[in-house]
C-alpha cells in the first residue's frame, strides 16, 4: 500500500482513547444522530494523526475494475463466516448470535425498520474510519517486515471484532468471527487504493444480513 506515513505519535493515545469512548457510548446509549458518531469520530481521528492530504488520498474513489473487488471481497467475508460457524457448531460452543438490530426488527414496522438500516448505514461507513485508525499505525510500524499488511490487517480485525463485546453482550466467540469476516474489507482497500473499497464491502454484507430480516 502506498501513501504510507508516520502518524502524529503524540496524538496516538488521544486518538485511541477517543474511539474507545465513541465504542462504549455506542454499546450504552441511543440518541439522536448517534450513528453518525463513528463518521465524525474517524476522520477526526485520521486528521489529527496523518493531515488532510492522506486523509483524501485514502478516502478518494476506487481504483478499477471497483466492481470485481467488491464483489470477491463480499464472496471471501461470507466464506469465513459460514466455515469460521461451521468450526463452531462442529466444536460445540455456543453459536454466533444475530445482531441486535436484526432481532429489534421482529417488533419493528417496515418503515422503522428501513429507517434504522438508513441511520445504520453512516455507521457502518464509520466503522471502516475506525479501523483505518488503528490500521495505519500498525502497518507503519511493521512495513518493513515480509508480512506486514497481513499482520496488519489481522490485528486490525481482532480489534475490530473486540469493538463489538458491548453489541455482542460480550460473546467473545461472536466477536472474533466478525472480526476475522472482515478482513477481506481491509483487502479492498489495498486493492482499490481506497477506504471506499472497504466501505462499499462492509455496508453491502451487513445489508444481505438485516435487509431479508425486515420481511
Amino acid at each position: 500500500m502506498k501513501n504510507i506515513i508516520k502518524p502524529q505519535l503524540t496524538r496516538l493515545f488521544p486518538s485511541f482513547l477517543l474511539i474507545l469512548v465513541t465504542i462504549l457510548i455506542l454499546g450504552k446509549y441511543d440518541f439522536p444522530l448517534v450513528n453518525f458518531l463513528t463518521i465524525i469520530v474517524g476522520l477526526l481521528c485520521l486528521y489529527l494523526l496523518y493531515g488532510k492530504d492522506f486523509l483524501f488520498h485514502w478516502l478518494k474513489p476506487m481504483k478499477k475494475p471497483a466492481l470485481k473487488i467488491i464483489f470477491s471481497a463480499i464472496i471471501l467475508s461470507l466464506l469465513i463466516k459460514i466455515v469460521l460457524g461451521l468450526f463452531l457448531i462442529l466444536l460445540h460452543l455456543s453459536p454466533m448470535e444475530s445482531h441486535p438490530i436484526i432481532q429489534d426488527f421482529q417488533y419493528e414496522s417496515l418503515y422503522t425498520g428501513l429507517c434504522n438500516l438508513f441511520l445504520i448505514s453512516f455507521e457502518i461507513i464509520g466503522e471502516e474510519l475506525l479501523v483505518a485508525v488503528v490500521f495505519f499505525p500498525i502497518l507503519y510500524y511493521l512495513q518493513r517486515f515480509k508480512y506486514s499488511w497481513l499482520v496488519s490487517n489481522l490485528f486490525s480485525a481482532l480489534i475490530f471484532g473486540m469493538m463489538h463485546l458491548i453489541v455482542y453482550d460480550f460473546n467473545f466467540l461472536t466477536c472474533f468471527v466478525v472480526g476475522i469476516s472482515r478482513m477481506p474489507f481491509t483487502m479492498a482497500w489495498r486493492k482499490s487504493d481506497s477506504i471506499r473499497g472497504g466501505m462499499y464491502v462492509h455496508w453491502l454484507v451487513d445489508m444481505l444480513g438485516m435487509v431479508p430480516t425486515l420481511f
